[in-house]
């Protein structure tokens, strides 16, 4: 009888049977075998009472905390391993947000009244300078700097530091401006709705940049003794001035202001003004486009000595254009020049005519194919006169 009630017992412990269940068989253990009798209110209230069902509490507890001391056992390792997890990711996202912070953080300087590149502030409208310097180790550098209704201002030199003068009129008092150093790209970072004018004029260290971006509205942008792999200017409403540049890939682009080019060194350039002239000086470019809308072209070489072969595109539109060009035994031309409502006048010597007309001429050297050096030349315009001389 012991053991069946220990039976009923354990299957009520696993929650095989429920303690109503339970009851009914030990009574029925109880009255000797025989069918247990409908319990009364009492009894049943007695047999949900823990208490009257003669379970041992304390066998019990000591089970349940036994299983849970081999659980903990079991998830140990895991719980341990999880935490090694999170304490080095946490260690790693930190570093990586140090890391970032000290790389975006340079010299800054909020709109002051005097010059100064420590953080101050000034009143609105208040004409301001300051000057920021970053002194830079490794090449293969970018800058890209960006001027708003004032003057950009770029020369390169054979040093280290890279130094800012920013002449600026904020709009309001706490405009920050500064020069940030985002991984190698240099920029002077403000927000345009918070300045009513940003001059920049800059000394960059030549040999670490490959890469130099800058545009500018409503001022000159001039550049000198740059040197880098790929150079890209725009302006709008003022004038570009280059000289003495030497690049890989040069991209030009002006709008209502005249172009100044003074002896530039290029493989590829692309060159275009809207709306105004084209003076032009000693390009060294081996494969250039040159286009005007409305701006006359007038372009004088010396010589050419850097390259075997040049090939140009220049092209105007209802402006004139004018080629002084050396004459010369050591250089050989092959000139293609078109316009449609004026004349074409090529006064070049040594050439060989396919068609000398009014309004076009095809014209090569005699020595053009044993030429060491060879000028190949597309010019063309619409209402306006060319002249190649």
């Amino acid at each position: 009888m012991d053991d069946e009630r220990m039976m009923i017992l354990k299957m009520l412990e696993q929650g095989k049977i429920t303690a109503e269940d339970a009851t009914r068989l030990l009574d029925g253990i109880g009255a000797g075998g025989k069918s247990p009798k409908r319990a009364t209110k009492e009894e049943h209230a007695r047999s949900n009472d823990p208490s009257e069902k003669g379970f041992d509490f304390e066998a019990l507890g000591a089970s349940f905390i036994k299983k849970m001391d081999s659980l903990s056992r079991d998830f140990e390792p895991t719980l341990k391993k999880v935490t090694e997890v999170v304490v080095e990711k946490t260690a790693t996202i930190t570093e990586k947000i140090a890391d970032a912070l000290t790389s975006a953080t340079t010299s800054t300087s909020t709109a002051s009244s005097t010059p100064s590149s420590s953080t101050s502030t000034a009143s609105s409208g208040a004409s301001s300078a300051l000057v920021l310097e970053e002194t830079i180790k490794t090449t293969g550098n970018d800058m890209q700097m960006m001027g708003l209704n004032g003057y950009v201002s770029l020369k390169g030199y054979n040093g280290e530091t890279l130094t800012v003068k920013i002449l600026y009129k904020a709009k309001k008092s706490g405009a920050t401006i500064k020069l940030v150093n985002l991984g190698n790209r240099y920029f002077v970072d403000y927000n345009e709705n918070d300045f009513a004018s940003v001059c920049l004029d800059i000394l960059f260290p030549n040999k670490l940049f490959c890469s130099i971006t800058a545009q500018t509205n409503n001022g000159k942008l001039s550049i000198e003794t740059a040197t880098c792999d790929s150079m890209k200017l725009s302006n709008l409403n003022n004038e570009i001035e280059l000289k003495k540049i030497t690049a890989t890939n040069l991209e030009v682009e002006g709008n209502n202001g005249t172009l100044f080019l003074t002896e530039l060194n290029a493989q590829n350039a692309n060159i275009e003004n809207i709306n105004g002239n084209v003076m032009a000086h000693n390009l060294e470019i081996s494969k250039m486009r040159l286009m005007t809308l409305s701006g006359d072209i007038n372009l004088t070489m010396a010589g050419y000595q850097h390259y075997n072969n040049y090939l140009w595109s220049i092209e105007s539109s209802n402006a004139a254009i004018k080629l002084n060009l050396p004459s010369t035994d050591a250089v050989a031309y092959n000139i293609h020049a078109h316009t449609a409502l004026d004349s074409v006048a090529v006064r070049l010597s040594n050439l060989n005519y396919k068609t000398n007309d009014r309004h076009s001429v095809e014209a090569k050297s005699f020595h053009y194919d044993g030429a060491a050096k060879k000028v190949k030349l597309s010019v063309e315009t619409s209402s306006a006169p060319i002249e190649i001389v």
